[in-house]
């Protein structure tokens, strides 16, 4: 897996653990928005994702956490939530494809979508890459 020397090309792992985990906080709000769309796709899709959303709010705080307290635990609970998070917004997105709901959601649903899992995808390899550096390992 790859990893990460520095974030953003310039910030140390530390520094951009702590950045990420307050940034991700503050979009992690945003994410209930979307769900609101997933919601007429089936109740039990929001309802999940209403919990990985909360379950992922919480291990932001647990990665800005570790930035005072290095346990390698915290950033842990940060990979594990932003998987299930990315798998229930391409759940609802296919949800909302296959059921049909396209007419009322719009374009900028899909490019608001795109933009989250690729930023996504970039914290998860930063906050691993911390993970790793606090002495993480992960049995392959």
């Amino acid at each position: 897996m790859c990893t990460l020397n520095k974030i953003c090309c310039c910030l140390e792992l530390r520094l951009g653990a702590l950045i990420v985990g307050i940034i991700d906080l503050i979009l992690v709000g945003g994410g209930y928005r979307a769900m609101y769309y997933a919601r007429t796709a089936g109740d039990i899709i929001y309802f999940i994702g209403l919990v990985a959303v909360i379950a992922h709010f919480i291990a932001c705080i647990l990665v800005i956490v570790s930035y005072f307290k290095e346990k390698k635990i915290f950033p842990m609970v940060y990979l594990i939530t932003q998987i299930v998070r990315l798998i229930i917004i391409a759940i609802g997105l296919i949800m909302i494809l296959v059921n049909g709901y396209t007419d009322w959601v719009g374009a900028e649903y899909y490019a608001w979508t795109a933009i989250i899992i690729g930023v996504s995808v970039y914290f998860w390899i930063c906050i691993y890459s911390w993970f790793k550096a606090l002495g993480g390992s992960v049995e392959t």
